[in-house]
């Protein structure tokens, strides 16, 4: 039997609580001075739905961005994302969302082709001429509004940018 994994940004507390104990149970946190942390996280992990609510914890205070908005705009690229999740001291803080390429563009692709008059492929062979399922788009890069300020999310938003060069490289 097969089963499948439900997509889920406004998760309760309880069961943020749960699945970030499960993660860093099975993949603690490295000792560090200060207490950060990044955790790569596949699309169709359970733990990516902790990207998912950092998603709409960080965006939708500011900008008034809904579950049903994320998922309009982000469902069909689910089992394509890579969640970058940045923590201190095991609380989660910060996002950035990666989504792989595939044959037939990206996300940036899409969108650009739905806005103008330009063919999917001719925009893809401005990106590159090799092969499109080794380009990665940025989605989204959050951080929590609570973490925000002038020097405050310097680190973690540096350790995410770190940690998606290093999952683009080691992916192709």
């Amino acid at each position: 039997m097969v089963t499948t994994m439900a997509y889920v940004y406004d998760i309760d507390d309880e069961a943020r609580t749960s699945l970030t104990g499960q993660m860093f149970s099975t993949h603690p946190s490295p000792d560090s001075e200060h207490g950060y942390a990044c955790h790569v996280v596949h699309g169709t992990s359970e733990w990516s739905n902790l990207g998912r609510w950092l998603e709409l914890s960080s965006f939708g205070p500011t900008l008034g961005d809904t579950a049903d908005d994320f998922e309009r705009e982000y469902g069909r690229y689910e089992d394509r994302s890579l969640f970058l999740i940045v923590s201190r001291n095991e609380v989660p803080l910060g996002v950035v969302r990666l989504i792989r390429g595939t044959t037939d563009g990206n996300k940036t692709v899409d969108d650009l082709a739905s806005l103008f008059p330009v063919e999917k492929t001719t925009l893809m062979s401005a990106v590159t001429d090799g092969p499109f399922d080794n380009v990665w788009d940025i989605g989204t890069a959050g951080i929590l509004p609570s973490d925000r300020g002038e020097h405050d999310m310097f680190v973690p938003f540096a350790l995410l940018l770190r940690a998606g060069f290093v999952s683009g490289e080691r992916r192709g």
